[in-house]
């Protein structure tokens, strides 16, 4: 990030957090900085600076379009995500490991992680677990019973 844009960076911060006024700002600076000015601010003094304004509740717009899981494009939705979350639950009879699903998911759609599978590895993801499962109902059912 080059100079004017952490300048401007800091201002939105200052402003969202309420320090624009200097006799707030100044001593924030000194103490998290160490600088007087922010014309002096390394990059280390600059990351201290802003993991204040994070304490204090500031989140820069571009992070929250980082992580806006409404706008996800073609990746899997929350609602696919939490359904294969549930189905691997009840195939694995509430006996899955985690690096189990990421074996599943890299075996079936690619993916390292859930979190990278898209809208088309979901639905192979939810159509492979609902067979599973019924494949397990069915087994279930089928069980022989003790002739008493």
């Amino acid at each position: 990030m080059n100079w004017t844009a952490r300048y401007r960076l800091i201002g939105l911060a200052r402003h969202s957090t309420g320090l624009a006024d200097d006799a707030d700002w100044r001593p924030v600076l000194q103490r998290e900085a160490g600088v007087d000015s922010i014309k002096n601010l390394d990059d280390a003094g600059f990351a201290r600076l802003m993991d204040h304004f994070a304490t204090l509740g500031f989140v820069s717009d571009k992070r929250l379009e980082a992580f806006n899981r409404s706008d996800r494009g073609d990746m899997a939705s929350a609602g696919q995500i939490a359904k294969i979350r549930e189905l691997w639950t009840l195939c694995t009879c509430g006996g899955g490991t985690a690096k189990g699903l990421r074996t599943f998911v890299n075996n079936k759609t690619g993916a390292s992680d859930l979190r990278f599978v898209d809208r088309r590895g979901a639905h192979i993801l939810i159509t492979a677990l609902t067979g599973w499962n019924r494949h397990n109902e069915k087994r279930a059912t089928e069980a022989p019973q003790d002739a008493g």
